[in-house]
C-alpha cells in the first residue's frame, strides 16, 4: 500500500513539471490601421519583408531557448513586417527586456489578430491566446508638418482579469532624440518609431507594476 501511494504522488509531481503557472502574460497585436503620409514612401518600402531565413529563425530559436512557445510566435509575427509592425514589435521587445529582469516567469509574444478595438473583441484574442494582458493599437499615423516627422499613436491596454480597458491613449509624437536608452536620429521617421516604441513601453510597464491587483 505504502509502495502504491508513492508511485502515485511521484506521477502528479513529475505531471506538474513543466506546466508553470506563467505571469505576467502579454500579448503585443499588429497595428490595426496605419496611415503613412506619401513623404514616406520610399522609407515604408525598405521595411517590407516577406519571409526569415532559416539563419533568422535559429538565432530566434536560440535567443528563447528556454521559451519555445514565444520563438515560434516571434518567427510566425516577423514572416511578413513592414512599418505597420514596427511600433508593435518593438514594444514586445522592450517589453520583454524590462519585465524578464525581474519577472523571469514572464510569458510575452506578439501576434497579429485583426480587430475592431472593442472590450468584446479583445476580451475574445485574451482567451484565444490565454493571455492576462493585451496591448492593442488601433492606430499608427505618421506624417510630416511644419518641418517636422510627426506621428499619432492610439494604443490600448487590455485587461483579462478585470474585463476592462485599463488604458486607452493617444500619443503625439514627434522626432525628437531624448537620448540615453531612447537615443534614436533626431529629425527622422524612425525617430518617430523610437519615441512611440518607449512611450507606450513605458506607460504599460508602470501601469503594471503599480496594478498587480489585475495579475493572475
Amino acid at each position: 500500500m505504502k509502495v502504491y501511494i508513492i508511485i502515485i504522488f511521484f506521477l502528479i509531481f513529475f505531471s506538474g513539471i513543466g506546466q508553470i503557472e506563467r505571469s505576467p502574460t502579454i500579448l503585443v497585436l499588429n497595428s490595426q490601421k496605419t496611415i503613412v503620409d506619401k513623404k514616406y514612401d520610399s522609407i515604408a518600402k525598405l521595411m517590407v519583408r516577406k519571409g526569415l531565413t532559416e539563419e533568422h529563425k535559429k538565432r530566434i530559436r536560440e535567443s528563447n531557448a528556454e521559451f519555445p512557445l514565444i520563438s515560434e510566435k516571434e518567427i510566425l509575427f516577423l514572416e511578413e513586417v513592414d512599418i505597420s509592425t514596427q511600433i508593435p514589435y518593438g514594444v514586445y521587445y522592450i517589453l520583454s527586456y524590462k519585465f524578464f529582469e525581474y519577472y523571469q516567469n514572464l510569458l510575452i509574444f506578439p501576434a497579429k489578430e485583426n480587430n475592431d478595438s472593442s472590450l468584446e473583441q479583445l476580451n475574445i484574442i485574451s482567451e484565444k491566446y490565454d493571455t492576462n494582458w493585451v496591448v492593442n493599437i488601433p492606430l499608427t499615423e505618421f506624417y510630416f508638418e511644419n518641418g517636422v516627422n510627426k506621428g499619432i499613436v492610439k494604443y490600448q491596454l487590455y485587461n483579462k482579469k478585470s474585463k476592462e480597458i485599463l488604458i486607452e491613449k493617444e500619443l503625439n509624437i514627434n522626432d525628437h532624440n531624448f537620448g540615453g536608452e531612447m537615443a534614436c536620429l533626431e529629425g527622422t521617421i524612425s525617430c518617430v518609431i523610437m519615441n512611440s516604441i518607449w512611450t507606450i513601453s513605458l506607460e504599460v510597464y508602470n501601469f503594471m507594476l503599480k496594478n498587480k491587483m489585475y495579475w493572475r
